[in-house]
């Protein structure tokens, strides 16, 4: 799988070079959250993607684009609960880094604005938990303090679907926001039947070069 995700990028980067018609970059936020099972008191979390696109023109309604993006990702988890006596209260954040590739079908529905769809695949390249454990048992508090890398325990790849709408200027600027749909189980954890998506709520700006 991971050589068929480079394989895809690599094909895609060719034929950009090729037929492209506008070559533009990108630079936004995600807000970022898991759903599925062991997610109790998860919130979002705020991220940054950014990276480079492509619009090949394929009528006046419809155009197609791949991107390629770096997007920080992962989920909070903020919350308390009292186990056989014992008070827990858990303040960690999960970041997880991706490199993505987004491939957007889009239709203008007037000049300018566009409803988007498409699928998105994302290769790991990094997944840390940062944070506090707090335990009180009998009034006896202990703190775990938690900077932990869990690659390991996260699948290497991702894919779903995204869901959006942009806004290109004449000027070459222009603006999109999205979510993102995970369809794949992303938890990797041995003897750990847990399953666990990835959503993303993203905002982004950029400029077509040409």
């Amino acid at each position: 799988m991971k050589k068929l995700f480079f394989a895809v990028i690599i094909a895609a980067i060719t034929m950009t070079s090729v037929n492209a018609q506008q070559f533009g970059a990108r630079l936004g936020l995600n807000l970022s959250n898991v759903t599925g099972d062991y997610t109790q008191g998860t919130k979002m979390i705020l991220g940054a993607n950014g990276g480079a696109v492509v619009e090949f023109k394929l009528s006046d309604k419809f155009s197609f684009q791949p991107e390629l993006l770096f997007s920080m990702e992962g989920v909070r988890k903020d919350y308390k609960e009292n186990l056989l006596g014992t008070d827990i209260v858990y303040d960690t954040n999960s970041r997880v880094n991706y490199i993505t590739l987004p491939l957007m079908a889009k239709y203008y529905v007037i000049d300018g604005l566009s409803v988007q769809l498409g699928p998105k695949v994302s290769y790991l390249l990094s997944a840390k938990v940062k944070g506090t454990i707090k335990t009180t048992t009998f009034g006896n508090e202990t703190v775990t303090n938690m900077n932990e890398n869990v690659k390991d325990n996260i699948s290497d790849l991702d894919y779903g679907l995204n869901f959006g709408a942009g806004y290109k200027m004449e000027n070459g600027f222009f603006v999109d926001a999205r979510y993102y749909l995970g369809l794949a189980n992303i938890n990797d954890q041995a003897n750990v039947t847990a399953t666990q998506k990835n959503t993303t709520i993203s905002i982004s700006v950029g400029y077509y070069f040409n």
